[in-house]
């Protein structure tokens, strides 16, 4: 049995906080609806710990993950049929950091005092997207805002997901250039200089590699400091120039083209687009609407480009899939299959069917990658490490010829 702490909703629309014990999250849920209780949120007592100490450093910042909890739970008592003023107090007593709490209290105002709740949203200055406000919008407009919510939530969830898979991928690789830097580092910088007043007492003529490998260490020894500012200033200057929209659109072009990482950005781009657009459009926002509105969302410049020209032709009557196609960013199969949806009016449905797709697509191709990468990230390093421990030997051993 495990341990949980858990917020719920009486039937009355009152807050209640408590911990229960259970065999797992589902078993949490039914409990607390036989006991006449809907349940809001929930959290293992051993990862609430561990989470607990750091809970200080982000009580100011309400993140991505705070707004989609959120969503989660107003989705959820809205469905239950809690007015919406009830729901945002009930939420405001569940809050358990301080800025969520005064996001909500100012949200919950501005409805008290007559305004829309996307409008609330809005004027909040909360890190709710223009996508966010338009969906909500639209919600209201039609009515349906308690299925737009929990249709926003699946949406997060699966745009979590897609970027948890693809940040976990590159976890190890990223370690194990850390580890593997560091290891290069000490090698530098303390055991190499151990073996220069041996060499230079001795006088011999040193091996080509040994004579290059000191030579580095000396570098990395005298002017560490250098390399950390050619970081910086690599860094700095990449910053500036991405803000240069031709040189971005370059780089952003030269990225789609990578070998398999091309393929692999591609893919998560479509991802992203397709669950985006399917989701706003199935909430009651206009195709054009949504197009403009992904497009803003959208890190990749080409992909920016490309959306700004399919918008313009689909505003003048061309229909999606043909602007798309024309384009030539996007592959055959999304292409038809958007064709496919708009010629059946299902084209929401199909975007987020492509989305799902590609969503597979992403994880075969990080596999895939990694399985190409992790193995020439091990070999190039131990080639290096190997090189400048052979480097040593070498000279030893032409040491030991010499006095032999």
């Amino acid at each position: 049995m495990k341990r949980y702490t858990y917020k719920a909703v009486a039937k009355d629309g009152a807050p209640v906080e408590g911990e229960i014990d259970a065999a797992d999250e589902r078993a949490v849920v039914d409990n607390l609806q036989q006991s006449g209780l809907l349940p809001i949120s929930m959290r293992e007592l051993s990862t609430l710990a561990f989470s607990g100490s750091f809970s200080g450093i982000f009580a100011q910042r309400v993140g991505t993950n705070d707004v989609n909890n959120l969503t989660r739970e107003l989705a959820t008592m809205l469905t239950a049929g809690l007015p919406l003023v009830d729901a945002l107090t009930t939420l405001t007593s569940l809050a358990t950091k301080p800025a969520i709490r005064d996001l909500i209290d100012r949200i919950r105002a501005k409805v008290v005092g007559g305004a829309t709740f996307s409008d609330a949203l809005r004027d909040s200055k909360g890190p709710f997207s223009i996508l966010f406000i338009s969906i909500i919008r639209a919600g209201e407009a039609t009515g349906t805002l308690d299925v737009v919510l929990q249709r926003l939530t699946e949406y997060q969830q699966q745009s979590k997901q897609l970027r948890e898979a693809v940040l976990s991928a590159f976890i190890y690789p990223a370690i194990l250039v850390l580890v593997a830097g560091t290891a290069l580092a000490i090698l530098l910088a303390y055991v190499v200089p151990q073996f220069e007043p041996m060499f230079e007492e001795l006088g011999a003529a040193l091996p080509w590699s040994t004579q290059l490998v000191i030579g580095l260490s000396g570098f990395f020894g005298r002017y560490w400091w250098l390399l950390l500012l050619s970081v910086a200033a690599i860094y700095s200057s990449v910053r500036l120039l991405a803000e240069q929209l031709e040189l971005r659109r370059r780089w952003d072009s030269s990225v789609l083209r990578l070998p398999l990482l091309g393929e692999l950005f591609t893919k998560i781009e479509i991802t992203t687009l397709c669950r985006t657009l399917g989701t706003v459009t199935s909430n009651g926002v206009a195709l054009l609407d949504g197009v403009r509105l992904v497009r803003d969302g959208t890190r990749n410049s080409v992909i920016a480009a490309t959306l700004d020209t399919v918008a313009t032709k689909l505003e003048s009557g061309r229909g999606f899939s043909k602007p798309l196609a024309e384009s030539k960013q996007f592959p055959d199969l999304a292409i038809q299959l958007i064709r496919v949806g708009e010629e059946t009016g299902g084209l929401s449905a199909m975007l987020l069917k492509i989305a799902d797709i590609y969503d597979e697509e992403v994880k075969i191709s990080l596999k895939r990658l990694l399985t190409i990468l992790e193995p020439a990230l091990i070999l190039t390093i131990g080639l290096l490490i190997a090189f400048i421990v052979i480097s040593i030997l070498l000279a030893l051993l032409a040491l030991n010829d010499l006095v032999v």
